[in-house]
């Protein structure tokens, strides 16, 4: 591998446009596509001139070619969701453990700083205790720039549950859901509600039926923090915005980044350094046993699922391969 480069190869089907990320790889200091878009995805994963692969394909194939990808040795970044449950979650856990790999789901949101920024301000207590978080996201069908082969549970639901963890900073108890389905099954709109311990709440909408909606906000004893743009920031020319509203004042704060860029510089760094990346390992598969539990809240009459407490555990491999933790069996 070129020590200051991290080459990449790209699978997607052909139905989604890349320019912006080839875009991104032309500005990125740390990594370079070198094999772009194709069908012949054996050719990519198997051509010795790409470290690492980006799966961008319909959630039906992911597990495969991740799996095929982790055989031949390639780094992997993956669209979400990379697994539709947790028995696929832990075979894509346990081959990246065995051969090395690095791997990660791209939920772009979590690395444009507005994110951290709610969290300094939540943490500074300016709306006092917090006691409940919203998160919303929906696109009319006739919006979303591809037909996708899974609901909205998985293809938007993982963006809320992930930024609900990121900045509650703990793990639900339980799950219990509500939802719509067309007639192929999918769920077209679905409401969640996640409990946490302490009487905390957190409450999920996403839908391919209602008004355009990329927003959370976190709700205190003394105020609300509100980001409209939480997991769109790019339909407004890159910003994060932050409003903060007490009893006594309003608040807009605007953060500005380039979050595809820093999706691709942070793997790659991961990859050419060997050093862990945090949002693989426990983070993935916490983030896949609440969707399970939602799934099968849905599946049974919206009763109330406890979300799985098996755990897993680091067992001193991560600090040199990049990945730090596998089930515990």
């Amino acid at each position: 591998m070129n020590a200051k480069r991290v080459k990449w190869g790209v699978l997607n089907t052909g139905n989604l446009d890349c320019g912006a990320l080839r875009s991104v790889f032309g500005c990125s200091s740390n990594a370079e596509l070198v094999q772009k878009e194709s069908a012949h995805y054996e050719q990519i994963i198997g051509d010795p001139n790409v470290d690492a692969v980006y799966i961008r394909l319909p959630s039906k194939h992911r597990v495969e070619w991740i799996l095929k990808a982790a055989n031949a040795k390639k780094h992997i970044l993956c669209d979400k969701p990379a697994a539709l449950n947790t028995q696929d979650a832990a075979q894509i856990m346990n081959l990246c453990k065995e051969n090395g790999i690095i791997f990660m789901e791209t939920f772009l949101h979590q690395f444009h700083p507005q994110h951290e920024k709610a969290k300094q301000l939540i943490q500074s207590g300016v709306i006092g205790d917090v006691k409940m978080m919203r998160a919303s996201l929906s696109y009319p069908a006739s919006n979303r720039e591809r037909e996708f082969d899974v609901g909205v549970l998985y293809n938007d639901g993982p963006e809320c549950i992930n930024s609900i963890r990121l900045i509650l900073e703990s793990e639900p108890l339980s799950a219990v859901a509500f939802g719509e389905s067309d007639k192929a099954g999918m769920e077209q709109t679905v409401g969640i509600i996640l409990n946490y311990s302490e009487h905390i709440y957190a409450l999920i909408d996403c839908s391919s039926e209602m008004t355009m909606r990329y927003e959370y906000e976190v709700i205190g004893t003394k105020g609300v923090i509100k980001l409209p743009f939480a997991y769109r920031p790019d339909l407004n020319g890159g910003d994060g915005i932050i409003f903060i509203q007490t009893e006594h004042t309003k608040t807009e704060i605007t953060v500005k980044d380039d979050l595809n860029l820093d999706l691709v510089e942070h793997i790659s760094n991961c990859i050419l350094h060997g050093t862990v990346t945090e949002y693989f390992g426990e983070y993935f598969w916490n983030n896949m046993k609440v969707l399970d539990a939602i799934s099968q809240s849905l599946n049974n009459n919206s009763v109330t699922i406890q979300v799985e407490r098996k755990v897993i555990a680091d067992d001193g491999w991560g600090s040199e391969c990049g990945i730090a933790f596998f089930l515990r069996r």
